[in-house]
Parts: structure tokens; sequence; C-alpha cells
């Protein structure tokens, strides 16, 4: 995927539309969204990566997870593409938290919150990333 090696905001941008453009169209998913999640969650892994590079990564995530099963999909017998996605998504939570603690804060709490069951967990992390950002500006 060229996303995860753009150099510069500009070829990650290139790269984002043109996956999206493949995955996932206007909010529609095709099958294809299935493998892209465990690929664009792997790649939350590799900590030198730029920050566009994760920000790109975080909004392909955000657009698949909100997405629904494309027509098309559905006439195929796949209605359920966009529940196989959040449920990869799923597998690898742990990966959105240490990103939403440690690094891009903003996008990855936005794609927890469309994944995420547990309201209790997911307060508890809340706690502490406010309570991070509030050293962060003293």
């Amino acid at each position: 995927m060229d996303l995860l090696h753009a150099l510069t905001p500009e070829r990650a941008t290139q790269a984002y539309w043109r996956l999206e453009n493949q995955v996932v169209v206007q909010g529609q998913l095709y099958q294809a969204a299935e493998p892209v999640v465990s690929v664009l969650m792997a790649a939350l892994l590799a900590e030198e990566s730029h920050r566009h590079v994760r920000l790109g990564v975080l909004e392909l995530l955000f657009q698949i997870l909100s997405g629904s099963a494309h027509d098309s999909e559905i006439a195929l017998g796949n209605r359920r593409v966009d529940e196989v996605c959040r449920d990869r998504a799923r597998e690898g939570l742990w990966i959105l938290y240490r990103e939403w603690v440690c690094g891009e804060r903003d996008a990855a709490g936005e794609v927890i919150k469309l994944i995420e069951a547990d309201g209790t967990r997911l307060d508890a992390i809340r706690k502490v990333v406010e309570a991070s950002d509030h050293e962060d500006q003293q």
C-alpha cells in the first residue's frame, strides 16, 4: 500500500484516495475492505511512520468502520462485510488504544468509538487520555 510509505502529506493523500475508492465509496463497503482493515491495524504498530501516514490510516479505518455493505456486495451474499471489518478491527483494539494514549489521540478516539462495545473500558481510558492532555497543557 502506497499510503504506508508516503514520504509527504500530498503523496499520502493521493494514496489514501486511490485506496479509499477501492474499498469504501461514499460509505459503501466492498469485500476488499476486509483484508485492508488488518493491514491498516498492523501499520499502526510501525512507530517510525510519519504523522501524515498515521492520520491517513486512521481516517481510512474510520471510513471503513463506519460504512455499510454496498448493494453489489449484498447481491453477492456478502451482506456482513461491515460487521466483518469491525470484528477485524476489534481484534487489534489494543493497538487503537495505544494510539489513543500515545499517538494521534483525536483520530484514534473517533475510530475506537465506532467499535468499542465495553463502555466501562472506554470511559476508563478516556480519563487517562484527558489526564494526560491536562498534564501536557501545564
